[in-house]
């Protein structure tokens, strides 16, 4: 399947709700490919990924991640960044760390856009306990999970669903053309 850009920009959505039908590895692996071609402000590939595809664990993080909200999606990414690699102490709060995280963002951004132009239903997750993620999946002590991704293909909403209104904010509403006026 193939989208042409600025119309899978414009439909894309975050899914919630997933379809129990399992994702191959091939689609899983064409969606993190994206990442690899996204552009960065650091010039460097500091971010790495965890793929997970079994239920049982996609069930154990969904525990402490209150941001995974509706049913169990097929397949989770958990986005990682090596912040030795980026040069950065993650622990050190005066730090600037924008740009590890502006690569997380265009990685993320990647990989939505690629999932859904595969036909999937994918959200981004900031909401989560990154220290019993990390303990959950055993990640090496260089890498710290920053973003979840979930993956599955897009189900119904449940009859009781809550769903939010769709309100689209004009793009005059959110540009300025030139310096604001004094």
């Amino acid at each position: 399947m193939s989208l042409d850009t600025l119309e899978a920009i414009r439909s894309r959505r975050v899914t919630r709700f997933f379809s129990e039908a399992a994702i191959s590895e091939e689609i899983i692996w064409k969606v993190v490919e994206a990442a690899r071609w996204a552009s960065t402000a650091s010039g460097r590939l500091v971010f790495r990924f965890i793929c997970i595809n079994n239920p049982k664990i996609i069930r154990q993080i969904k525990l402490v991640t209150p941001g995974m909200v509706g049913n169990l999606p097929a397949a989770l990414i958990v986005v990682c960044l090596n912040w030795s690699k980026a040069g950065i102490n993650p622990f050190e709060k005066e730090k600037s760390r924008g740009n590890a995280y502006i690569d997380v963002g265009t990685a993320t951004a990647s990989m939505l856009l690629a999932a859904h132009a595969q036909g999937l239903g994918a959200g981004p997750i900031t909401s989560f306990s990154p220290d019993a993620i990390a303990e959950l999946i055993n990640v090496p002590k260089e890498l710290r999970p920053e973003m979840l991704i979930t993956l599955g293909y897009p189900g119904d909403l449940p009859p009781s669903g809550f769903k939010l209104p769709k309100v689209r904010i004009p793009i005059q509403d959110l540009v300025q053309w030139g310096p604001y006026p004094e």
